[in-house]
């Protein structure tokens, strides 16, 4: 045993571990000093203890080309490329990237960051919230090629990967998503990342499982849910309904009734909120301020649009893959159907009943005209308030309706999707067969106005002229009479003037009895016309009542004499107020000056013309339309190009503009609640038991009343005169009776 064994074996009794003496071998190398900002001008260097490396660096700014590599003097070192940072030292790349740059080569220059929607923190391109890309137009391996650099630039040191330290690939386009909020991106990676229930392209569709609302994704709910939902809808319309005929159950009434000025107010508001809705709705890729895309949403409740409000079939039928816009489609269009068909079944039903009940002819008649009145008004109030959302449907599906998205940043990979909904591909056969049903659709866009319109002077046309024949019966039995009590009294003269010189006081005797035969056939004559007017047709005299609410008096009661069309203007305007913006997109600034033209036009026209009888729906009418040119104004300034950033002050002033349109947009629910609360409460106030009740009052008031003053009233009563009725009782007296009475 050596000395050294012995050694270790002492150590080792010690307590020591020790291992026996050996000779060992380390694997010693010498490497070069890698690219960047290094070099090394020495020869024999070693490296320092606890270095990675021994070798010097280049100055900041400078690093040693991949020609120079390895770099063995400082001039070696060449400057950064472009867009590099170079008051920093280069490291293991060529030097870091400026501030909102990024590099297709770790050893490259730096690009400056797209201006839109992409963050270059840690020189890659990645999403910044609100905006979206895909990665499926190119081949699979772009996408991990990309992904492999991108951990390749997370690499400090001198382990990077040499293969994957370029990208030679192609990177997607950014594209602002429609709602924000669905589009998070919050982790740092290349894939675009939607919020909770959202998926597909712009982050639009909701995932399986969750249904659309107001522009955003909720779980779906039991079908007991769906249950309550078609209840509720049906009781609402029930009620409605169940108004209407009610009201149509009146016969006399003065002047326009409660029930036909809500629904004057109602069609104001409807009106304002559907174009409001449709605006919001077509213009979400504009930059509102959020609380004013809030209000948005909740405008698409208020325009009436069912199918904002029921919840998806998806929900219910796995299998269901129709997107939203022909759901709507198909939905709009089958209750537009059903609705006619419907209203054409109960007409028939009613002629076939009373045809098997063998009902007189007068009866019948008298029966299907008021029963064809009433299915009129209803199918007119339904289709009125399904028209707008309908046709703007209909003129998304229109081939204008289609938008051409870049995928990738050289644009030469595309893809057409339906503006209204980024799930349809305009160039499937699928949608090619949509865009021919919707393109025979616009003949309703355009027919239901129009048939409205015909129906309407027909209407006027042949009450005119059963006007004038009533007016020309009218005066043929006037005249009739006439001759008749002319002839008569001069018979009576004739008869008087031969008998004088014979028989006066005959005369006298029969005077009498001439006055009372002239009273009779005056009162005869009187019967007759009374009798010829009720012996007119009965379908004449039911046509239509001024005393009903009717179709007529829901489209034309609150207009003028004159402007009896109106009404079929207000439906053309609820289209061309939004025809432009459905049809080529509101990112246009010219689309956007067309919409405000189309806006300023009808105010003007209905300023001028004042075409409403009621003063105070002129002043709502005028302060709806005001509104929505206020709001199509700051749409346009949205659309106007901002400079890069945000000031405090500029975002001050959007914030305001927000408020101010936000309060601008409710003020019209506000004003006609307002309105519709005052005209129930003076129509109540009118009525016999709210009369009697303030009588009471102000006697109640009376009797307590100071003695003093009731003393000087009574004085005041003692001192003015009295007038007395026939029976002798002061009409002061017999009021006060009877309010002691009432009390």
């Amino acid at each position: 045993m050596t000395a050294g064994g012995y050694a270790s074996q002492a150590m080792n009794q010690s307590g020591f571990n020790c291992t026996a003496p050996d000779l060992l071998s380390e694997e010693v190398t010498c490497s070069e000093c890698p690219q960047g900002g290094f070099y090394q001008n020495q020869t024999g260097a070693v490296v320092k203890r606890d270095a990675e490396m021994n070798c010097e660096q280049c100055n900041n700014g400078t690093y040693v080309p991949l020609e120079n590599v390895p770099g063995k003097t400082i001039g070696d070192c060449a400057v950064c490329p472009t867009g590099t940072n170079k008051s920093l030292h280069a490291g293991y790349r060529a030097c870091p990237c400026a501030s909102n740059h990024y590099r297709k080569h770790r050893f490259g220059q730096c690009f400056p960051c797209p201006k839109k929607g992409i963050n270059c923190t840690g020189e890659y391109q990645h999403l910044l919230p609100g905006f979206w890309w895909t990665w499926d137009w190119g081949p699979a391996e772009n996408y991990q090629s990309y992904k492999k650099f991108v951990k390749n630039l997370f690499t400090c040191n001198d382990s990077y990967d040499r293969h994957t330290e370029r990208f030679d690939g192609m990177l997607p386009n950014v594209h602002k998503c429609p709602t924000s909020e669905s589009c998070k991106n919050l982790a740092a990676g290349i894939n675009a990342s939607c919020d909770d229930g959202h998926a597909g392209f712009l982050c639009t569709q909701c995932q399986a499982g969750s249904y659309a609302w107001l522009d955003k994704c909720f779980e779906c709910p039991g079908i007991w849910a769906l249950i309550l939902e078609v209840l509720a809808a049906l009781v609402i319309l029930a009620v409605l309904l169940m108004i209407v005929l009610l009201e149509l159950r009146r016969h006399k009434r003065s002047g326009r009734s409660l029930i036909s000025v809500l629904f004057s107010r109602f069609k104001i508001l409807l009106g304002f909120y559907q174009i409001m809705g449709e605006i919001f709705e077509v213009m979400n890729e504009l930059s509102w301020p959020k609380t004013l895309v809030e209000l948005g949403s909740f405008l698409q409740l208020l325009e009436a649009n069912l199918m904002q409000v029921i919840v998806s079939p998806r929900c219910y039928f796995p299998d269901f893959t129709y997107p939203n816009v022909y759901i709507a489609f198909i939905a709009g269009a089958s209750f537009s159907v059903t609705v006619i068909l419907s209203g054409l079944g109960i007409y028939g039903f009613r002629q076939f009943h009373l045809r098997v009940k063998s009902a007189p002819d007068e009866v019948r008649k008298h029966t299907l005209a008021k029963t064809n009145e009433r299915i009129l008004l209803a199918v007119v109030i339904l289709l009125f308030v399904a028209y707008p959302s309908l046709s703007a449907v209909i003129i998304s599906l229109l081939p204008s309706g289609c938008v051409t998205f870049s995928l990738n940043e050289n644009e030469n990979v595309t893809v057409t999707l339906l503006r209204s909904d980024y799930s349809v591909d305009c160039n499937s056969s699928q949608h090619v067969a949509f865009n021919y049903a919707a393109e025979v659709s616009v003949s309703y866009v355009v027919g239901f106005p129009t048939v409205l319109l015909i129906m309407l002077w027909l209407h006027r046309r042949r009450q005119a002229s059963k006007k004038n024949g009533h007016q020309l019966e009218t005066a043929d039995i006037q005249a009739l009479s006439h001759v008749d009590q002319q002839s008569l009294l001069d018979t009576d003269d004739t008869g008087s003037s031969c008998s004088y010189h014979t028989a006066s006081h005959a005369d006298q005797t029969h005077s009498s009895d001439s006055l009372h035969t002239e009273d009779e056939e005056i009162a005869h004559i009187g019967d007759s016309l009374e009798r010829l007017s009720s012996e007119l047709p009965l379908e004449e005299s039911i046509e239509v009542s001024s005393e009903s609410i009717t179709w007529v008096s829901f489209l034309d009661e609150n207009y003028k004499e004159q402007y009896w069309y109106w009404e079929i203007v207000e439906l053309a305007r609820k289209v061309l107020q939004v025809l432009f913006v459905l049809l080529f997109g509101a990112d246009d600034q010219f689309i956007l000056f067309a919409t405000i033209i189309v806006s300023v036009a009808f105010l003007i026209a209905h300023a001028y013309l004042k075409p409403m009888k009621d003063a105070a729906e002129h002043r709502i009418q005028m302060w709806s339309l005001t509104t929505i040119f206020l709001n199509l104004l700051a749409a346009s300034l949205l659309v106007l190009p901002s400079e890069d950033g945000h000031t405090d002050d500029s975002d001050a002033r959007r914030e305001f503009l927000a408020v101010f349109l936000v309060l601008l947009n409710i003020s019209i629910f506000v004003i006609v609640a307002v309105s519709s609360i005052h005209v129930c409460l003076k129509v109540l106030s009118q009525t016999a038991c709210c009369s009697y009740t303030a009588a009471c009052f102000r006697h109640i008031c009376r009797c307590l009343a100071p003695s003093h003053r009731r003393s000087q009233e009574e004085h005041r009563d003692d001192t003015e005169p009295t007038t007395t009725l026939i029976s002798g009782v002061p009409i002061e007296d017999r009021r006060n009776n009877n309010e002691c009475r009432a009390v």
